[in-house]
């Protein structure tokens, strides 16, 4: 793109996202909703990783809020997260009372130890059942990040916020976990990214891309100045799902 088309470009995204944000403020009843009964410990929750240092938790309530709805819509039963945190409390909450299964999978032992620690802390109902947490190296190759981690069998949910990115030439590069998943034939019924448009980005450009749609993020479109995705219809504000074809 030209200067000129990138700046008719944002000033065309930005009339759209202002539609868009009225739209979804509708989406905080519903978070609301969600934060009663089992959630109500949530806030709390946000509170014991912030005072642990967790950056990001306090990012409350929009990466939550596409959570919530992902679940709310999808009702998966089967999940995996790729790095963990505030969202830990929000799938080992809905793991417990759907009956479903839940790991968590991140490089940091400590980083573990404080989600749990928090959870513990400020919901008297969970439960250490409804949560595997597995620590395993973070390992790199040319094209990115990756867990030492294998998962041989397709979940309901792959959420990717993990590992830390590596970076060449100040770019960020992709999470490699879901490329290698494709390699060996395992394809999660839905796939949600937060943040990370270059992992968005290569899952668009895989050849695998054909087996899901694609909704993408305000964060991806903010970052990509895509045309293709102009006047997609957006649900989400920080995480871009892909929904593979039999889902509905």
């Amino acid at each position: 793109m030209t200067v000129i088309s990138k700046i008719l470009f944002r000033i065309i995204r930005g009339f759209y996202n202002n539609i868009y944000f009225k739209k979804k403020s509708s989406y905080l009843l519903k978070l609301k909703t969600f934060l009663r009964g089992s959630f109500e410990y949530y806030p709390s929750f946000i509170d014991h990783l912030s005072n642990g240092n967790a950056t990001g938790a306090k990012s409350f309530p929009w990466r939550e809020l596409d959570l919530f709805d992902v679940l709310d819509k999808y009702k998966p039963l089967s999940i995996v997260e790729f790095g963990g945190g505030s969202s830990t409390g929000i799938f080992s909450t809905y793991s417990r009372i759907s009956n479903g299964s839940f790991i968590s999978v991140d490089e940091s032992e400590e980083w573990s130890k404080l989600t749990f620690n928090s959870l513990v802390a400020s919901d008297d109902k969970f439960s250490s059942s409804s949560v595997s947490f597995i620590n395993t190296n973070r390992l790199e190759n040319s094209f990115g990040s990756f867990y030492d981690f294998k998962l041989t069998n397709s979940v309901d949910l792959l959420y990717i916020d993990g590992p830390s990115v590596k970076k060449l030439n100040n770019s960020k590069l992709p999470n490699q976990d879901i490329h290698h998943l494709f390699s060996s034939g395992v394809f999660p019924k839905l796939i949600l990214i937060d943040g990370r448009v270059a992992t968005v980005q290569s899952i668009l450009d895989s050849p695998y891309s054909n087996l899901y749609k694609f909704i993408p993020s305000t964060a991806y479109f903010q970052n990509k100045l895509s045309i293709r995705f102009l006047f997609t219809p957006r649900v989400y504000f920080l995480s871009s799902l892909f929904v593979r074809n039999d889902i509905r």
